[in-house]
């Protein structure tokens, strides 16, 4: 962990000095706090239940329960919850669910995130959005 530290300090330092003109001194620091903080699966947790407590009364999606026994810095254990990698198109046809319909709707997730909450999910890949066809709709996310 503390090799990758350096290298990625290292590697941010001489892009500071590189293109001195775009000012980038703060970048190193907050770098650090973002990794770090990402790397902190307590702080993921808490950033889970956030969203879980943000999200109570919305049917589309299903956050899963944090298992804070079985969690620590270094462990992240949640519900478990079966569904598909939201760009999963063949299992989307499968279960007769637009494509189109399930995009729209985490659109407007997202926007409910930024504009309702002011507390958005910053890593929002197809391994950490899963389609399920358990919902009020066809589906949930």
């Amino acid at each position: 962990m503390r090799e990758m530290e350096n290298f990625r300090n290292t590697m941010i330092q001489e892009k500071v000095k590189l293109y001195p003109q775009y000012r980038f001194e703060w970048l190193p620091l907050a770098f650090a706090k973002t990794v770090s903080s990402e790397l902190d699966f307590v702080q993921e947790a808490r950033n889970s239940e956030r969203a879980a407590k943000n999200f109570r009364n919305n049917k589309m999606v299903r956050i899963p329960d944090v298992f804070w026994e079985l969690t620590t810095r270094q462990v992240l254990t949640m519900q478990f919850y079966t569904g598909h990698k939201i760009d999963d198109l063949d299992f989307l046809n499968e279960i007769g669910v637009d494509p189109e319909k399930v995009a729209k709707s985490l659109i407007e997730l997202f926007a409910e995130m930024i504009f309702v909450h002011g507390y958005i999910h910053g890593d929002p890949h197809p391994g950490n959005v899963l389609v399920s066809p358990e919902g009020h709709n066809g589906f949930s996310l």
